[in-house]
């Protein structure tokens, strides 16, 4: 960009290394991992794991246990929707 004096520059010219070796992208790994139970050292794999084994399991009681009241409301008591639990299981 105009405003970026180095050789590699991603959005609002900030400076971005060059990535080298295997590089994986993920999105919002800590609050799914805390979603799941896991701990802070969590690994992909055990976000993956997890992820599967929650995400598996019958749909109506997950939503009846984490999701929304009956007609999608925010559940009180969750906070979250049946979008939101989607999400999660995409993330994982």
């Amino acid at each position: 960009g105009p405003g970026c004096k180095h050789e590699r520059c991603g959005i609002g010219g900030i400076p971005t290394p060059k990535l080298e070796g295997k590089f994986m992208a993920t999105e919002n790994f800590f609050y799914t991992a805390e979603f799941l139970g896991l701990g802070a050292h969590s690994t992909l794999q055990d976000v993956e794991a997890k992820g599967a084994q929650f995400c598996g399991s019958d749909w109506e009681h997950l939503v009846e246990i984490h999701g929304p009241e009956p007609g999608g409301k925010v559940s009180a008591s969750t906070g979250r929707s049946e979008e939101e639990l989607l999400k999660y299981c995409f993330s994982a």
